[in-house]
């Protein structure tokens, strides 16, 4: 069976070079970097892949949501659109609640999401707007 080298390379790449390939990004191509699927298998390794990914699936909602919710830590390079959209900050704070640290401050100062935030992660209290820190 022969491969050809875009499937070969796909192949290669999930198993563990494409958190290396995007965080290196002078050496990821354009293929690499509009390939959905691709990016989303690195983000799932390290989140702030997604720095990384093509412009055009950086300022995709639903790429980003799905970002997000496979590796909160996407959060922390997402466009401050997303950083301040309470879906996109409650999937992120929902499995690392310290990524809170990097939503707006607008979601900061959100009940709901603080209370997610730290029910995933006590220390995301520090990063709670200063209201809902001293419980007022």
């Amino acid at each position: 069976m022969v491969l050809s080298s875009g499937v070969l390379f796909r192949s290669i790449c999930v198993g563990g070079i494409v958190t290396l390939l995007l965080s290196e990004q002078q050496h990821a191509s354009d293929y690499i970097k509009d390939d959905r699927d691709l990016c989303l298998a690195a983000v799932r390794q390290y989140g702030r892949a997604l720095k990384f990914t093509s412009a055009d699936l950086q300022q995709d909602p639903s790429f980003v949501r799905e970002c997000v919710a496979a590796n909160g830590w996407a959060l922390a390079v997402a466009k401050s659109e997303f950083q301040n959209d309470p879906q996109v900050v409650m999937l992120a704070c929902t499995g690392h609640g310290s990524v809170l640290k990097f939503a707006s401050e607008k979601m900061k100062a959100s009940r709901d999401l603080v209370l997610k935030a730290v029910a995933s992660q006590g220390s995301a209290l520090q990063y709670a707007a200063p209201g809902l820190r001293n419980g007022t």
